[in-house]
This record gives C-alpha cells, structure tokens and sequence, in this order.
C-alpha cells in the first residue's frame, strides 16, 4: 500500500487500512500468533496465503501448520497457490508442515495438483467463502449508474473504451479499492462499503478474483480481463461456470 510516491495516495491507503483494522477487530476477536497453541483447532484460508512467491507473505511456515502444537487440529479451506507452479522448487518443511493437516481443501485446480504431486490428497474443491457467507449489504445509491472497475492493472486502450461506452451510455466510470489513473477512484472504502458498491453497481469491470467471486454472488453482469499473475486462481471458476472465452 505504501510503495508509492504519490503523497495523497499513501494518506488515501492510510484511511484504507484504518477502516480495514477498525471492520476486522469489529468481527474477530484477535490473538498474538504467539497464542495459536492454545487453540482446539486452526482453519487456513482463504486466498492465496500459500502463495510464497506474492512478495507482501513470502514463505511463513504459520500458513501452512508449522509451529503449532501436536494436539491441535489443523485444517485448509479455500487456500490457494496463487502463482505458484508445479515446476518450481518448494521451500524446505512447506510439505511436511502441510501433511500435519488432518483436512486439507483448495478453491482452485493449480492448488489441488500441486498438493497431489507432495503426495497430499485434497479432500475436496470447494467454493471460495464469499459465495458461502451471510454478507450483509446496504444499497449504495451513489453506485446505481455506475460501472465499476476493481483491478490493480488495466491496458489504458480498455480504459479508453469505457470511458466512451459510459459517455454513450450516460454511465459514471469509478474505479473502487485501487486507484486507476484518469478515473474517478474510491480507494478508502471501509469492507463493508466496497462490498456494497459492488452490489449496487450496474456492471463489474475486474481483474481481481474476488471481483469475479462477489459479481457472481450480487448477480452482476460483468467483464474479466485476464491478467497472468490471477490465470491460475481463476481458471477452475472459470471452466465450471462455462465463463471461458466469453
């Protein structure tokens, strides 16, 4: 988030995470990882928080059962890879760590490979959580005519075609979590907020996984542009809904 020159955008991003911490310690009660011991049994997941090459998580052993006492029970639900491949070289302890698990599920095909070639059978595909959870939303009315892109990337020539099919269509373009240069950006959302725009947009423009996942939940009509570094955790979601070459 902080990774950038531009001073506005690093106070925006400071908003950002205040409302993202304030939203979490509203939901969760939160403990030191120093506690995770004391616990009966610990859930992994969801996203790509296997995914050690993402340069934000690197390898911690934590997402993947190392350090926990014996008489936890350890279980995956909906983790992912991310950009991980199968050719590549795992760190040292990653697949012991994750045969302590006594259930292990995966949301996409290049995870569950991957844990079939350690030797680790999956127990099942399962649905990414925010198709499963009781998400309350609030009608938006500021979004209601809105195309809404969420993405952290975006060839300028797409952004150039909205702009014109929002003018013909007498649409706002606005883009939400990120900021899109020469759109309207809204990147202080509080979760529950940004969740409820895309409810109450009128079409999703995404790269993102979750842009897919929450389109789908609210019922939205939306467009997916394909980036590499999202192909494998989108590509199972993509062949099951028939959404390939859309």
């Amino acid at each position: 988030l902080f990774f950038t020159k531009n001073i506005v955008l690093i106070l925006r991003n400071i908003v950002k995470l205040i409302r993202f911490r304030i939203s979490q310690r509203s939901a969760y009660c939160l403990i030191s990882p120093d506690r995770v011991a004391e616990l009966d049994c610990i859930v992994y997941g969801s996203d790509e928080i296997w995914n050690f090459n993402n340069p934000l998580i690197n390898y911690d052993a934590y997402y993947f059962g190392g350090h926990q006492s014996s008489a936890t029970k350890l279980l995956s639900y909906a983790p992912s890879f991310g950009t991980v491949s199968l050719e590549e070289e795992f760190p040292a302890g990653l697949m012991d760590n994750l045969k302590k698990m006594s259930t292990v599920t995966c949301r996409d095909i290049n995870s569950y490979e991957i844990l079939k070639n350690m030797g680790i059978k999956s127990k099942a595909m399962v649905v990414d959580p925010t198709l499963i959870s009781n998400i309350p939303v609030t009608d938006l009315k500021q979004y209601n005519n809105c195309i809404l892109i969420y993405t952290t990337f975006l060839p300028p020539v797409i952004i150039d075609e909205l702009k014109v099919y929002c003018l013909l269509n007498k649409k706002r373009l606005v883009a939400i979590g990120y900021q899109v240069p020469g759109v309207e950006s809204h990147v202080t959302l509080s979760p529950e907020n940004f969740v409820s725009a895309i409810n109450s947009c009128s079409y999703v423009v995404t790269t993102m996984f979750h842009g897919v996942m929450f389109s789908i939940k609210f019922k939205k009509q939306f467009v997916i542009y394909n980036d590499s570094y999202r192909k494998n955790k989108l590509a199972y979601a993509l062949k099951h809904l028939d959404l390939e070459g859309q």
